[in-house]
């Protein structure tokens, strides 16, 4: 084997590995689904396809860190970049390398619209419980046993700004 590929193979296995977690989880959150009609297409929780109620555990959470804290922002950046860039993409938009074999794709981060509608406690209660089973049926993992609230949140801070980078 060439010295060439192993990052290659290396990188592959990985993103392999990621998915076969991600598909193999049973976390299911507890949400009430209520269809809404406010002209969006497709039935994508966080495009506006459904409104998935945010659970009495995680609802009214407002991110306690500062998103203007640029150590927040690039601890955020570094756990998005480690764990969602795969699905996610580089810049939020739902076009990671692993993006085009997941059903359904991953949420553009960076639809400003989208953005703009869903709430702190929804984003955090997303990634933490992930998208495994009912209402949202993604491949999203659950980070609740890998992030602490504290990263949670730093994530939050940086999908937040995802949304301001683009043109």
């Amino acid at each position: 084997m060439r010295f060439k590929q192993l990052p290659t193979i290396l990188f592959l296995m990985i993103v392999s590995l990621f998915l076969l977690i991600a598909c193999t989880a049973t976390d299911k959150p507890s949400v009430n689904v209520q269809p809404t009609n406010n002209g969006h297409s497709g039935g994508h929780a966080m495009d506006g396809g459904d409104h998935a109620e945010v659970p009495t555990e995680y609802k009214g959470l407002t991110n306690p860190l500062s998103a203007n804290s640029e150590n927040v922002l690039q601890a955020g950046q570094t756990i998005f970049q480690t764990n969602c860039v795969v699905c996610h993409g580089e810049i939020g938009r739902g076009d990671g390398v692993a993006a085009t074999t997941l059903n359904p794709k991953p949420a553009n981060l960076a639809d400003e619209m989208m953005m703009s509608m869903v709430t702190d406690d929804y984003l955090f209660w997303r990634v933490r419980k992930g998208g495994i089973g009912e209402p949202f049926n993604s491949a999203m993992p659950n980070w609740e046993n890998s992030l602490s609230e504290e990263e949670t949140w730093q994530v939050v801070a940086y999908i937040r700004t995802l949304s301001k980078k683009q043109n």
